[in-house]
């Protein structure tokens, strides 16, 4: 696995303990995670990695690794207040504008090349990152700039509910509950 980008999460890994010289470039045997939530849906995207509870907590998604794109949202740096950071080295919260976050559990997150989709139960699709080729599912904006972009879009209208949600390099598929496909 490579290790380079903070996607497994160990920050460790890419800022070595003390005792060794140089970030591990590859863990090449698994790894345990540790978390406090029950994680139900993991996801890998280039150099980035998103995992999600299915907990009525506030905090139900959490991302690690490469963010140039914000494709696991908008993480405020602690040193500037008015930047966010590239490359998150621990699982760190994804903020999602959910209008009832208490009653609403995620059900699956996928990642591309550099966007995310965020499938919940009963408030539909959210996506994030990078929308060069629509695939957030937004209007495509001439020159966007998408490092720290803000944006968390929910995508609507799809006739009916959304079961599944699948991410490739750079497009997105969603299923619906009477098996159509959306893209």
């Amino acid at each position: 696995f490579r290790s380079g980008t903070g996607a497994l999460g160990i920050p460790s890994f890419v800022v070595p303990d003390t005792g060794r010289k140089t970030p591990k470039k590859m863990q090449l045997t698994p790894y345990r995670l540790e978390t406090d939530e029950k994680i139900s849906s993991a996801a890998c995207g280039y150099g980035f990695t998103l995992l999600s509870s299915r907990t009525t907590d506030l905090t139900k998604v959490w991302g690690m690794g490469l963010n140039k794109d914000s494709q696991i949202g908008f993480h405020r740096s602690r040193r500037d207040r008015t930047k966010g950071y590239e490359y998150i080295l621990e699982p760190s919260p994804v903020l999602l504008p959910l209008d009832r976050p208490q009653e609403t559990r995620v059900m699956q997150v996928a990642c591309g090349r550099a966007h995310s989709l965020v499938l919940t139960d009963n408030e539909g699709v959210f996506s994030m990152g990078n929308n060069f080729y629509g695939q957030c599912g937004r209007k495509i904006v001439e020159d966007e700039i998408y490092s720290e972009s803000q944006i968390v879009h929910r995508l609507q209208s799809f006739g009916s509910r959304v079961t599944q949600v699948v991410c490739g390099q750079d497009h997105s598929l969603f299923r619906t509950e009477i098996g159509e496909i959306g893209r």
